[in-house]
């Protein structure tokens, strides 16, 4: 009989420590964003304390994309939502339905303390938000490493704010990550250092930013979100032309027909390059090594 209890009280004990190490490796903070680079943005600050809902899927466009009624039940149990917080109107549109769904989500806003570009000049983010001016601002902040650089602080200053008892794992981890974003500043600084070509021709205009960042000239075929006239295609055939660009770099997001045409005309090639992948420091290098590579050509 008692060799019984014995047995029945071990079970028990190791029933509940068994439940107890399950619920404590499922206790992570649910947290949401609204583009694959933000995952990894999140994931280097928040580690393993942290479950991402990632809301526009790879290869889909942030400015057009409908979150699936999945997704809206996922975010009912997130605790904060890292938005882009530019003119995109998924995430407008999103941010307007998350206040039913799950009115105590805590919402960061990653472009905080940004410089937007607006057709061609920096602007600070808080005059975007003021303004509520729809699509006056470059929403790309992202492809950017100063940027994102930003975007790192705004992100470790949410995670703490919904759980301070980590606070010192979440400011070494964005401490770690921040020397990497550097680190691959200056190599990428490097390439571009000595080019004498700084003009590069761009399906969609994803690269404003990094352009800035490196003192480039990004020629979009796309204006606003359109597709290109005729009379559009022909005007930058001749700026191709005239100074001897060979390369059009296309997104997998968007229709490639017209920069084909482009690169056909001027006898050149068609390069992909992704805004949206989810391997942001390996992408962002093998972008910029593509561009570089673009301003060499003669």
């Amino acid at each position: 009989m008692r060799k019984s209890i014995k047995l029945t009280c071990l079970i028990a004990i190791a029933l509940v420590v068994g439940l107890t190490s399950f619920s404590l490796g499922d206790d992570k903070i649910i947290v949401a964003v609204s583009i694959p680079p933000q995952v990894e943005f999140v994931q280097n600050v928040g580690g393993g304390f942290v479950d991402i809902i990632e809301m526009v899927p790879p290869y889909s466009s942030p400015e057009t994309y409908e979150p699936t009624p999945g997704q809206m039940k996922q975010l009912s149990r997130a605790k904060v939502y890292f938005k882009i917080g530019t003119d995109l109107d998924f995430e407008i549109n999103l941010m307007k339905k998350l206040v039913s769904i799950n009115p105590q989500l805590l919402i960061i806003d990653c472009s905080k303390d940004i410089d937007l570009l607006a057709h061609g000049a920096a602007k600070k983010a808080e005059d975007s938000y003021k303004k509520h001016e729809h699509g006056h601002y470059d929403p790309h902040v992202w492809n950017s490493l100063r940027n994102v650089r930003v975007m790192i602080d705004n992100i470790t200053d949410g995670l703490i704010t919904i759980d301070s008892i980590h606070k010192s794992d979440y400011l070494a981890n964005a401490a770690s990550y921040k020397a990497k974003l550097d680190s691959l500043d200056l190599a990428i600084s490097d390439m571009f250092k000595n080019s004498a070509k700084r003009t590069f021709i761009v399906i969609h205009p994803a690269w404003g930013y990094f352009a800035r960042d490196y003192n480039l000239i990004e020629l979009p075929i796309e204006a606003e979100g359109k597709e290109p006239a005729a009379a559009d295609i022909k005007n930058l055939i001749k700026t191709a032309q005239a100074q001897n660009i060979r390369t059009v770099f296309v997104s997998p997001q968007f229709n490639s027909a017209s920069a084909e045409v482009i690169a056909r005309e001027i006898g050149g090639v068609v390069e992909y390059i992704d805004p949206l992948n989810g391997h942001f420091l390996e992408n962002i290098l093998k972008t910029a090594q593509k561009i570089a590579a673009s301003l060499k050509e003669s």
